[in-house]
């Protein structure tokens, strides 16, 4: 399970938080118990492994750990995968199948320092952190008012990279508009957990588009522009 931590922006003059986009990540395929995983590999450098392995994640959940695993394939990034092939999946060194939207797509390890690893098209984005270790995918940029990303079960969350698509609900229950949040992708598609003005907590608020007449508003809210961005949100009169 992976969650998108949050961050501090702005909304005219009130205060707002914004999310981290990112892929959310279960932590890869099975593990064959009867074949003892080398640990404390190189995601990134992929250095730490024998000849014919890979650094990856493999484990669930709190188990998930970074290990050195036989190759099971040479897929590249954006091919559809098997999570389960081998010990971890059919991607080739350096990606991981992300197989929490669909289909299951092989997607590349990325550090938040400045490369091309992304590309274009993408962005880095904090995926979750196994002991104290930050785990990065490249994730597709993205639209936060038309929620274009392509895979099902993904939204598009604004982060301080730029928005990206992530899994909604990232494992836990799916917030809806006005209702609590701890992280991005926690709330529902087409949302964002923010902290506005004088809001106690963080809140799941509609994303609206502040340039439009049919903003995506109701009748008694305001789309209000959030910074310089492109989008905004839905705050009641």
């Amino acid at each position: 399970m992976a969650l998108i931590a949050v961050l501090a922006a702005a909304c005219s003059s009130s205060s707002v938080a914004g999310p981290d986009g990112g892929p959310a990540l279960d932590g890869g395929g099975a593990v064959d118990a009867g074949n003892p995983l080398v640990t404390g590999c190189d995601l990134l450098a992929q250095v730490g492994c024998q000849d014919g392995q890979k650094c990856t994640v493999v484990g669930q959940g709190s188990e998930a750990t970074v290990a050195c695993v036989d190759l099971a394939g040479s897929k590249g990034d954006g091919e559809v995968c098997d999570p389960e092939a081998g010990q971890g999946d059919d991607c080739a060194a350096g990606f991981h199948c992300d197989d929490t939207a669909s289909p299951a797509v092989c997607v590349p390890f990325c550090s938040d320092e400045p490369s091309d690893t992304c590309g274009a098209e993408a962005l880095c984005a904090l995926s979750f952190e196994i002991d104290s270790t930050e785990v990065r995918l490249c994730a597709d940029r993205c639209d936060p008012v038309a929620q274009d990303c392509s895979r099902d079960g993904l939204g598009c969350y604004p982060g301080r990279s730029g928005p990206s698509c992530a899994v909604v609900g990232g494992g836990l229950d799916v917030a809806s508009e006005g209702e609590s949040c701890e992280y991005a992708n926690e709330c529902d598609q087409g949302l964002a957990c923010l902290k506005v003005g004088t809001f106690i907590d963080w809140t799941c608020f509609r994303i609206c588009d502040p340039f439009v007449i049919e903003d995506g508003c109701s009748d008694l809210q305001l789309c209000n522009q959030v910074d310089d961005e492109s989008w905004g949100i839905c705050i009641t009169l």
